[in-house]
């Protein structure tokens, strides 16, 4: 800001400035007096004995009267109590008061004795206005950087919540799956135990069912030996006939031979029919070697077979007699009591 050029009034009273300036280093507030700029006074008050400079806070250029608006200012605040007493040079001119209240002081006094004011400018207050201004923007930005803190937080806290879904969603799914496999595999357990039941079922039926048919078969070979031998008892009689037959005249051949001088040809014939009969007996024996069934009938037979279809009933390969076991699917053998075979199909 550019100066005022100073002139003198008729009541001796001269234009100037009334100023306000401030030291970091000082307390309270310094109120002054200047004919020339007050920017470029309160830099002739820095010295090396104050490491922080000057600030100039306010300053009123006014017609007339500029001194004595100074004066009057400094009676108040002395009578207010508000003089510093001399402190590191500081003169008369420094009050123990706001900037504020300073500048409130002066502009009524000036509104009282000043003619005209010429210029007046509130630097603590533009000041003020820049840092309320300043702290505004680092309000606005610190506001700014929490919402976006805060934005940031949600989206990390969205994407956490999203990642632990899906984790849970495939820990259900895992756990699904190990639940189906673990009932499949319980279902195949259960099936191939069914199956293994099944199938050693089966084989005792196969077993119960190759015994009887084993019984079967050993009393149906009883029955036709029996049938065999019954036959064979029937053609003893005529075996018997036929041989008493051959040796009757065989004696009578011999007889008349001797007797009556008779040729020997009936000798020779009875003699050979007993023969052959003899050696036809021998044969069938060793060819065709028959047990003997005795006391059997096709009641009986019928009777056993029914035994033997129960599935507990063995037989005995030797005297083909029956007898019950304990279980028709034990394997525990059986002693036939008849002959001692050992019975185990």
């Amino acid at each position: 800001m550019g100066s005022f050029n100073t002139k003198k009034t008729n009541d001796n009273s001269y234009m100037g400035y009334v100023y306000i300036a401030t030291n970091p280093d000082l307390q309270g507030v310094k109120i002054g007096y200047s004919l020339s700029d007050p920017n470029k006074r309160i830099k002739d008050f820095d010295t090396a004995a104050l490491p922080k400079k000057y600030q100039l806070e306010y300053f009123i250029y006014v017609a007339n009267n500029a001194q004595k608006i100074e004066q009057l200012a400094h009676g108040e605040l002395k009578n207010s109590g508000h003089w510093i007493k001399a402190d590191k040079g500081a003169g008369q001119e420094w009050f123990s008061c706001s900037v504020e209240q300073a500048v409130i002081l002066i502009e009524d006094i000036a509104g009282k004795h000043a003619e005209k004011t010429i210029h007046t400018e509130y630097l603590a207050l533009d000041r003020r206005m820049v840092e309320a201004e300043r702290l505004q923007k680092e309000k606005e930005r610190q506001e700014r950087e929490r919402q976006e803190q805060e934005r940031l937080k949600q989206e990390r806290e969205y994407i956490a919540d999203t990642l632990r879904k899906k984790e849970e969603a495939l820990m259900a799914i895992k756990a699904e799956e190990a639940k189906k496999l673990e009932v499949e595999q319980q279902n195949k357990i259960e099936t191939e135990s069914k199956q293994d039941e099944e199938e050693k079922f089966y084989k005792k039926q196969e077993v119960v069912s190759g015994r009887v048919e084993e019984a079967k078969r050993l009393l149906n070979k009883k029955y036709m030996l029996w049938e065999e031998t019954s036959k064979r008892g029937k053609g003893r009689l005529f075996s018997w006939l036929i041989l008493l037959v051959s040796l009757f005249g065989l004696f009578v051949s011999i007889s008349a031979h001797k007797e009556f001088g008779y040729s020997d040809h009936g000798v020779i014939f009875f003699t050979g029919i007993l023969l052959l009969h003899v050696l036809w007996k021998m044969l069938a024996m060793l060819l065709f070697p028959v047990k003997k069934v005795d006391k059997y009938s096709e009641d009986e037979h019928n009777r056993e077979i029914q035994l033997v279809e129960s599935g507990s009933m063995v037989v005995c390969g030797d005297c083909f007699s029956v007898w019950e076991r304990v279980d028709k699917y034990s394997e525990l053998p059986v002693v036939c009591a008849k002959c001692g075979r050992l019975i185990n199909y």
